[in-house]
């Protein structure tokens, strides 16, 4: 399925600006995980000086790299020892990948750890680039081979949305699928999607199902698949 111009999504008669206020008020859950294996990303949010779109920023991971070689992604990475969070893990791959400085970003949100299908446990910030114009890009070729800029409003479009439910780990998972001019976004990338947008738009659900039959919630999932991941207890909180 491909669909090069889908220029009528069914939107919410909600404003980028709305949608940005949105995003902001956002409080997630407290992240109760353990695990050694942390990464983040960052989602970069662009109001476009041509359309005036907001759009999401996402790379395509050089052919060389090991894990998701050519695929669409965010700008991210493992934390490293020397990071103080992983705030400053998301932010400091996003300047060595594309050249996005933390002082060209105002940081919107955070949304609740993922897992990867290698088991890294990644968490996301969603960052709105404070002057659209004056940003230009710089990419590291070792591991950024484009960007490109997809309207968040499609990301609402069923003309754009695939689905193909799999088993992980013994568990039931759906991986979602978004198709637009030549390029395909899923996994990690596509379910990070599915959330920002529930959260821009004030969606209590999206336009087709998020789990596959007997799906955990994501929390869930993580501890059924990775049982040495552990979690701080509420009084630590």
């Amino acid at each position: 399925m491909s669909l090069k111009n889908p220029e009528k999504p069914v939107t919410p008669s909600i404003t980028v600006q709305q949608c940005i206020e949105n995003l902001r008020a956002y409080k997630p859950p407290p992240d109760k995980f353990i695990y050694k294996n942390r990464a983040a990303v960052l989602i970069p949010l662009i109001i476009n000086p041509i359309t005036g779109d907001l759009d999401v920023l996402f790379i395509k991971r050089a052919d060389n790299l090991k894990s998701f070689p050519g695929e669409a992604a965010f700008p991210g990475g493992r934390i490293d020892p020397t990071d103080e969070n992983l705030y400053i893990t998301a932010t400091r791959e996003a300047e060595e990948e594309i050249g996005l400085k933390r002082s060209d970003i105002e940081l919107l949100c955070q949304f609740p750890p993922l897992l990867t299908s290698n088991f890294l446990l990644v968490s996301s910030f969603v960052a709105l680039i404070k002057n659209p114009a004056e940003f230009k890009p710089t990419l590291n070729p070792q591991e950024v081979s484009q960007i490109f800029m997809v309207p968040l409003r499609l990301f609402i479009s069923r003309e754009i949305h695939d689905h193909k439910d799999v088993d992980w780990g013994g568990q039931p998972y759906r991986i979602h699928i978004f198709r637009w001019q030549s390029w395909t976004i899923l996994g990690l990338t596509s379910h990070l999607m599915n959330s920002v947008v529930k959260v821009a738009y004030r969606l209590s659900e999206l336009p087709w199902t998020e789990y596959a039959p007997n799906q955990l919630e994501d929390s869930l999932l993580i501890l059924a698949l990775r049982p040495e991941i552990k979690l701080i207890s509420e009084s630590n909180i």
